[in-house]
């Protein structure tokens, strides 16, 4: 039985990516990458904002009014926060 239909139990295919085992490992650590960047780059922003007496929460609130980022990637957060990927064999 191909994965796919065991995951078509509980989410509707037209949500279900499915791409060559090559595609897959590169998405993820592409994802893993972005979201380690973002990360790092709000928190410098914050750090920045500190330094100079900016609001971080009003920075926050004016980046992520542009829709090219978004109000979910303009939110200081340690990188604890972001979620793990560990793969075993």
């Amino acid at each position: 039985m191909p994965l796919v239909d065991v995951y078509a139990n509980w989410v509707s295919r037209e949500h279900i990516l499915t791409t060559n085992l090559w595609s897959s490992e590169l998405s993820k650590l592409t994802a893993n990458a972005f979201l380690a960047q973002r990360v790092s780059s709000i928190n410098a922003i914050s750090a920045l904002c500190e330094a100079t007496g900016a609001d971080v929460d009003e920075v926050a609130n004016a980046i992520g009014t542009d829709s090219r980022i978004g109000p979910n990637s303009s939110k200081p957060q340690s990188v604890s926060a972001a979620p793990a990927s560990k793969k075993t064999f």
